[in-house]
């Protein structure tokens, strides 16, 4: 049963000090209590989803949503967004396959593009991850194995191959860890995840790939992702999403799609032909990717080439299946990017919105920075929506 989420503040009555004074003994061994509370949310479990489960409508599970209109101009005319890095007042985010990075500001106003994709000393070929590093853009092109820092004017500054070939890079502790699971394995095991320090020099190995998928089909999502202040992993094709630092990893979370899970039959893997025949024919899931908070797994899933979407609440385990469609059988293109405190941020095509919207109340939705649902609808630029879910229980 859905039913909103309420947010209890609670406020230190003014008693004695007689009262203060034992409130203040309790702080110590309450906030150990806390403490002990989020460790213990946080260790593993698996979440068992039946995909053929009616689906609900976006409507039925969004409590409230905020639209930011992107500004459209000669210049920043975006076709889609999918990764956003974010400053205090800045969103940065790579353009649509065409290798210019975009940066407007917190409220949607544009500023400033660079593309310095070529061949010449400080160009890339792609933007495979992005991220910001002081007042620098750090770009990794993967087809050129090098990492590239750029000043917020396109200015070049430095450049740096790694050693080998590497599916998404994430800067750690002065080092990177690496995605390895489609690089080829030096043993019968292969590891998914490599560490490499400052000098660029491999110090640990982490997440065994002892039976890779022969089908190395690689995603612009980044397979790493900050939680809280840790980092988690999840590879592609795996149903497992790890914590991990630079010498240690462990399981987090797991979603098990039973025997809708293509990856079931032990007979493709290693066998390319059968992946590429099996997959097309929409007889399982073959790749999901989560979206965690401290409360619910947004995720996607792939069957065939249709992106599905489904929602779990963490605690109870209780999860809707959602209803992708539209009226006209399309499916939404609602991207998801990364939760905002208890609010996830999408992107979507402006010419989505009107019918989302017209789901909700009119007191579920608001705009930003002055924007109206017409001058959305004018526009060609895809716009941001902050959603805060209801409540699965």
């Amino acid at each position: 049963m859905l039913k909103s989420s309420n947010h209890l503040s609670l406020k230190l009555p003014g008693f004695t000090l007689l009262c203060l004074f034992l409130w203040g003994c309790g702080t110590s061994k309450n906030s150990e209590n806390t403490a002990d509370a989020d460790k213990n949310a946080d260790k593993f479990r698996s979440y068992a989803v039946n995909i053929e489960k009616p689906k609900v409508r976006f409507a039925d599970i969004f409590e409230s949503v905020e639209v930011m209109q992107l500004e459209e101009t000669e210049e920043s005319l975006l076709g889609a967004v999918a990764r956003v890095s974010r400053t205090d007042d800045k969103l940065v985010f790579p353009g649509y396959n065409n290798g210019e990075i975009y940066i407007f500001s917190d409220r949607g106003k544009f500023l400033n593009k660079f593309n310095n994709t070529g061949e010449a000393e400080g160009q890339y070929s792609a933007v495979q991850d992005l991220w910001l590093s002081g007042d620098s853009i750090v770009v990794y092109d993967s087809k050129k194995r090098t990492l590239y820092w750029y000043r917020h004017n396109g200015d070049y500054l430095k450049s740096v191959k790694m050693p080998e070939g590497v599916g998404h890079v994430y800067p750690v502790d002065k080092g990177f860890l690496t995605d390895m699971t489609f690089a080829p394995a030096k043993d019968s095991v292969g590891y998914k995840v490599h560490f490499l320090d400052g000098q660029l020099q491999v110090k640990n190995e982490l997440v065994p790939n002892p039976n890779p998928i022969a089908f190395p089909m690689g995603r612009n999502t980044n397979s790493f992702k900050p939680y809280h202040g840790r980092l988690t992993f999840k590879a592609m094709y795996d149903d497992t999403t790890y914590f991990l630092n630079t010498d240690a990893t462990t399981p987090f979370i797991q979603v098990d799609f039973g025997e809708k899970n293509l990856w079931k039959d032990e007979s493709l893997k290693g066998n390319l032909m059968a992946v590429m025949t099996a997959i097309p024919k929409g007889e399982g899931v073959w790749n999901y990717t989560p979206y965690v908070s401290s409360d619910l797994i947004y995720m996607t899933y792939d069957i065939s080439l249709k992106k599905l979407a489904a929602v779990i609440d963490r605690e109870t385990g209780e999860y809707l299946i959602l209803n992708t469609l539209m009226k006209d059988e399309k499916r939404y293109d609602l991207e998801p990017i990364a939760w905002d405190g208890d609010r996830l941020m999408f992107s979507m095509p402006s010419d989505n919105l009107a019918e989302l919207l017209g789901g909700l109340e009119e007191s579920q939705w608001q705009f930003a920075a002055g924007a109206t649902l017409e001058s959305v609808e004018s526009s060609e630029n895809p716009v941001l929506l902050w959603v805060k879910f209801k409540s699965l229980m």
